[in-house]
């Protein structure tokens, strides 16, 4: 026995019900949707318009002596913030994430409020500033109400990071210094014990060298000496000579491109003002507005229809 089903207990809902029920509701449809859409645009015109100051900074470039110094002083090297020429991509995404963190943190926030006189809370003063992290630098934006405070504050980040930066790397330089200076020391010290130890070489292998030379008789004999000494030795002598050298050049790179060495956050754009409520903005939120407008309207005709019926 079959079962039949009574088709009058459904509904069948097709694209001309939902036309026939819009028809019907279309007031409850136009007015729901104006007010959604009034709302909407009061919301998008009428909160405060938000200014950004951007800038862009990022680590600078390496120099000459940059793996010299890895090779002698691999503390120092990472401690200055130098990046290996064959892990430049790696070296400097990990540079830029740690300045991130430290943009971030509570203690810095605090030093960046102290410079701006306090003047927005540590919470806003959080919200209000945007890191972009690119891999290769750092895009910083301040977005605030006041164009001035965004630049103010965007401005004292990036000159606070960098006195910050410029200390603590005057510490690690500092003490690098003194190392190369000392290393250097002793490296002339055992150049030329190494010198004299080969001077001396010279002169034994030649008094033997005399000794048992067989004059003959009535004969003059003609002889020149040179420098001679042994390979192992002379070996020694070029480690201990290039050893020298390299440290003078890591000491002369030093003292001459202190700078380098010290200012290592490089500012590549400094900061300005821009507005950040541009044309195509504000499209997209009337766009938005309309879309959230229609589909208020059309909920609101379907629950009404429901209830009604």
């Amino acid at each position: 026995m079959e079962n039949k089903i009574n088709s009058d207990k459904f509904e069948v809902i097709n694209f001309k019900n939902i036309v026939n029920i819009f028809k019907k509701r279309k007031k409850i449809f136009i007015y729901s949707s104006l007010i959604v859409l009034v709302i909407s645009l009061c919301i998008t015109f009428l909160i405060p318009k938000e200014y950004a100051s951007k800038s862009t900074i990022t680590i600078t470039s390496n120099f000459y002596y940059g793996q010299l110094l890895s090779k002698y002083f691999p503390q120092e090297f990472d401690k200055l913030w130098i990046i290996r020429d064959n892990n430049v991509k790696d070296d400097r995404i990990n540079r830029l994430h740690i300045i991130e963190n430290n943009l971030k943190s509570d203690s810095f926030l605090n030093l960046v409020l102290s410079k701006i006189n306090n003047v927005i809370s540590k919470r806003n003063l959080s919200k209000a500033i945007e890191i972009e992290d690119t891999g290769s630098l750092i895009n910083l934006t301040v977005y605030t109400t006041d164009p001035q405070l965004s630049y103010k504050i965007n401005k004292a980040i990036i000159e606070i990071y960098s006195s910050q930066k410029y200390e603590d790397f005057y510490i690690i330089y500092k003490n690098l210094l003194q190392k190369v200076n000392d290393k250097l020391n002793l490296a002339e010290k055992n150049l030329s014990t190494l010198s004299q130890e080969a001077e001396n070489y010279n002169l034994d292998f030649y008094s033997k060298l005399l000794k048992n030379i067989k004059k003959p008789e009535d004969k003059t004999v003609y002889f020149s000496t040179g420098h001679f000494i042994s390979p192992e030795l002379q070996a020694k002598i070029n480690s201990a000579s290039l050893e020298y050298y390299q440290l003078k050049g890591i000491q002369q790179s030093l003292v001459e491109d202190k700078d380098l060495y010290l200012n290592r956050i490089e500012v590549l754009n400094e900061p300005k003002i821009e507005d950040v409520k541009m044309i195509s903005n504000l499209i997209r939120n009337i766009t938005l507005s309309i879309i959230a407008s229609v589909l208020a309207g059309c909920i609101c005709v379907f629950i009404v229809n429901y209830f009604k019926n």
